[in-house]
């Protein structure tokens, strides 16, 4: 029987990257494909087509057909075969939710591949990881104007000499208060007195926090991606996009607590990945 998984990515830029990922790595060790439902809301303004080239990995759709789909294991009652009726209806033999992920696959507790053997279309609405990712982003394809300013910025990063840092800010609390802008003046101080040609390529989600770390080690020492801060334009998605390439082009990250994008940006790089925490 052959497979489809259908996943449907929540929430901002890196959760989606992971949901993609995942779903890429599954489908390649059960033999099937990957269907990408990306849908854009007040999280992610960018369409699909508006950060990235075709994948050979997976198709794209922007379907509404899902959004009564419902979880296969969650619902009691009369809920749960009401459910299963509406699944199939829209053509899905078996459906994950984002607590289903978060709470049970990802813990180890279910065996995603076991429970989805001999199904023939899978349906996985969630912004978690749920699998080993086995391709490590390497379908990422930004568009060619994206690249092409990658590829600018990029020549001003010391080969072997660049650290990049990942701060985590304006709307994840646990990230700013257990991740904190001393722990990596600290990191920075240190690196310097090991390695006098070392540079930092800093990303951010915050232009008061980018300033700070400017005006207090430089311009020669401090590289930022110009960029339009904020979730609210595709223009400023389409640069973080370009600082989470930049962050996996370094030999080393420092990186925020509870961050997707940090989290994902280690699994790029080749380096070593160091996540600051209180």
């Amino acid at each position: 029987m052959f497979m489809k998984i259908i996943v449907e990515p929540l929430a901002g830029l890196a959760n989606k990257l992971r949901v993609i990922e995942s779903a890429v790595s599954l489908s390649k060790d059960m033999n099937g494909s990957t269907q990408v439902n990306w849908i854009t809301d007040w999280q992610m303004r960018a369409a699909y087509h508006e950060l990235f080239e075709p994948s050979e990995y997976f198709t794209v759709t922007r379907s509404g057909k899902y959004k009564f789909c419902r979880s296969s294991f969650s619902l009691k009652g009369f809920k749960k075969p009401l459910a299963n009726i509406i699944n199939r209806v829209s053509g899905i033999d078996m459906a994950f939710n984002d607590v289903d992920i978060a709470a049970h696959v990802r813990p180890g507790e279910w065996d995603i591949r076991s429970l989805i053997q001999n199904r023939k279309n899978i349906y996985i609405h969630s912004c978690h990881d749920f699998y080993p990712y086995r391709f490590r982003f390497s379908w990422v394809k930004p568009l060619s104007h994206i690249n092409e300013a990658i590829t600018a910025f990029a020549s001003k990063m010391i080969p072997d000499n660049t650290i990049g840092l990942h701060l985590r800010r304006t709307d994840n609390a646990a990230s700013s208060s257990l991740s904190p802008d001393k722990l990596f003046e600290e990191v920075i101080e240190l690196e310097i007195k090991k390695n006098e040609r070392v540079v930092f390529f800093l990303a951010t989600d915050n232009a008061a926090t980018e300033k700070h770390f400017i005006s207090k080690f430089g311009t020669e020492r401090i590289l930022a991606f110009p960029k339009k801060f904020g979730r609210e334009s595709v223009a400023a998605i389409q640069d973080a996009l370009a600082d989470w390439v930049l962050l996996g082009k370094c030999k080393k990250l420092y990186c925020s607590y509870w961050s997707s994008f940090s989290e994902t940006a280690a699994a790029v790089t080749n380096g070593e990945a160091i996540v600051l925490k209180l």
